[in-house]
């Protein structure tokens, strides 16, 4: 198999790939279950978190805990026995006088037509 371009393997390598292809396929028949084993765990711990990181994320974990507790309770208290806060100045209902009516909209009609323009002297 050599590409149209020349640039392929030469009479040697393919010798090379045959023989390599029959030492793999050789190998490849002589593995059976009996030859296999299982794997063996990893001897190192992997990601292990020193002490102190494990001691300042569970004390951070606690506060964040407590902050929540407190607020909700504040919230719960909030909500419990109090009467809510009556507003500064209380709505006061005013009514307006009625306002003048607006002035008339020109009709369509009247917009299509030019406006007349004043007269303006010409200068001689």
């Amino acid at each position: 198999m050599t590409p149209k371009d020349g640039h392929g393997p030469g009479p040697g390598q393919e010798l090379l790939e045959d023989r390599l292809r029959d030492a793999l396929d050789a190998r490849a028949r002589t593995v059976g279950p009996d030859s296999l084993r299982r794997a063996t765990p990893p001897s190192e711990q992997v990601g292990r978190r020193s002490p102190v990181r494990v001691t300042a994320l569970t004390l951070l974990a606690l506060a964040a805990a407590l902050a929540c507790v407190l607020l909700a309770l504040g919230w719960v208290e909030r909500q419990g026995g109090e009467a809510p806060v009556e507003p500064a100045h209380p709505h006061e209902r005013t009514t307006r006088p009625p306002s003048q009516a607006p002035s008339p909209v020109p009709a369509p009609s009247d917009l299509t037509q030019p406006s007349p323009v004043p007269d303006s002297p010409v200068p001689d």
